[in-house]
């Protein structure tokens, strides 16, 4: 980023003029670019502001390299400046990664261990453990541990979860996997401070479609900032991990040993769709057809952006399912459960049966507000049977008829690279920023319900 090269933009290719006096006069009342004029009052030379935003590909701006928080210069660039207003919402668009905080202990030490980790990891010997005991009064998140256990008990217990952390697995690189396994297995799951699951029936109604609801009454959530992109948001792309090109600003010049991160509690509710249900419907005939549509469009966007190959990444029919899936249920829930529509979000598990770690098919739609707002118990007081049955009819109810509609239901999947959707719009399917994984892409409800222009690729007709 850069300061805009003003001699250059007004002469237009020729020698500027040094030293060059330049105004800006501005004609009209709209304020558009069109209406502002550039002009060097040494020669002459004048230009309409409109032209910098939509220059010839030959008269581009070689990227000067310049990392203003960095403080560093990397004339390497070969990329084309792009100009843009000054204080764009575009300039700057975060990578988060986020993952949920599952606990893998199963017993009541190894539960508080974990839990107050923070505090123990740093302790060497016993004494030191002896020393925290004198001052629980300092330490108060420490009572319920050191009132269930002696001083020797503790210390073997953080030694071995030491140990258990130097030799034994690295991090999985899957975030998802480890999450999806404990969902679909809610009874084996460990519970926690942060962390409790509880199984309930599905939907009523909606037997046929659903596994077992799973209750998320007490989640964690943890953020971290990777880095940045500019002029187009990291879910342009794909998800934070896949983004490997380079169009990732590091936030410093080193590599990092740490990244600024954050954690979140709420609760959620888990869906799980049937297997052999889904992949019966993904196999009809116009279902087929719309992923064509979608996989051709998915090839146009990332064409459009350089993107190769232009085929990797998508995330097939069953992810555009379920994604609408979530759409339509956040739109209907928030008017019950107390929430604001930005405090919801989604987490979309979506795998073929012969991808890594498939076959998956569900949808976590949780609270993770960093106030009291994600801890307000509504959201999982509507997962109860009878309720979400009652929301989920709703919601495809109101699939089937768009305020924008016929236009909406008429919109199929481009090819021109603008945009991967089908029949959505802020009238029906989109969420806010905050709520959605893929920044509203990949969504279409003609796969929920029949619309006007739309018929048999309804997953629930």
């Amino acid at each position: 980023m850069t300061d805009f090269p003003w001699l250059d933009f007004v002469h237009q290719g020729k020698i500027p003029c040094r030293p060059a006096t330049m105004t800006l006069r501005e004609f009209g009342v709209s304020g558009d670019a069109s209406d502002i004029i550039v002009k060097c009052e040494s020669c002459g030379a004048e230009r309409r502001m409109s032209d910098a935003f939509d220059l010839d590909p030959n008269e581009g701006f070689a990227c000067p390299g310049h990392h203003p928080h960095l403080r560093l210069v990397e004339p390497a660039c070969e990329e084309t400046a792009k100009a843009i207003l000054l204080g764009a919402s575009n300039s700057w668009f975060p990578t988060a990664l986020s993952a949920l905080s599952i606990p893998s202990a199963t017993d009541t030490l190894g539960k508080l261990i974990e839990e107050q980790w923070s505090e123990l990891k740093d302790t060497e010997d016993r004494d030191e453990v002896r020393l925290l005991r004198k001052k629980l009064q300092k330490f108060q998140a420490l009572i319920p541990l050191f009132t269930q256990f002696d001083d020797n008990a503790i210390w073997t217990a953080i030694e071995a979860r030491r140990a258990g952390a130097q030799h034994g697995k690295p991090p999985p690189e899957d975030l998802k996997l480890p999450e999806w396994q404990v969902f679909a297995a809610p009874d084996n799951a460990a519970e926690g401070r942060d962390f409790k699951l509880k199984r309930v029936a599905p939907p009523q109604g909606f037997e046929s479609f659903f596994e077992d609801t799973v209750l998320v009454e007490r989640i964690r959530e943890v953020r971290a900032l990777l880095g940045f992109t500019r002029i187009e948001s990291n879910a342009d792309f794909a998800e934070a991990t896949l983004l490997e090109d380079g169009r990732l600003t590091r936030l410093c010049r080193a590599s990092p040993t740490w990244l600024p991160g954050s954690e979140v509690r709420g609760e959620g509710i888990f869906l799980r769709v049937r297997e052999d249900v889904i992949q019966a419907w993904q196999a009809k005939t116009a279902v087929q057809q719309l992923r064509k549509e979608f996989l051709d469009s998915h090839k146009a966007w990332r064409t459009l952006r350089r993107l190769k190959p232009p085929e990797e990444g998508f995330p097939g029919i069953r992810l555009v399912l379920l994604h609408s899936l979530a759409h339509a249920l956040m739109r209907q829930i928030v008017l019950d459960c107390g929430y604001s529509a930005a405090s919801i979000r989604e987490r979309l598990y979506s795998r073929q049966p012969n991808e890594d770690g498939g076959p998956m098919a569900g949808i976590l739609l949780y609270t993770a507000a960093p106030d009291s707002e994600g801890t307000l118990g509504g959201l999982v007081e509507l997962g109860d049977p009878l309720t979400l049955g009652r929301h989920l009819q709703q919601a495809l109810e109101s699939m089937r008829l768009c305020a924008s509609d016929p236009l909406c239901a008429d919109h199929r999947p481009d090819t021109l690279g603008r945009g991967i959707q089908g029949a959505c719009c802020h009238a029906c399917q989109f969420a806010p920023e905050t709520s959605c994984e893929r920044g509203n892409r990949y969504l279409d409800r003609s796969v929920l319900v029949n619309t006007f222009s739309a018929r048999g690729t309804a997953f629930f007709d």
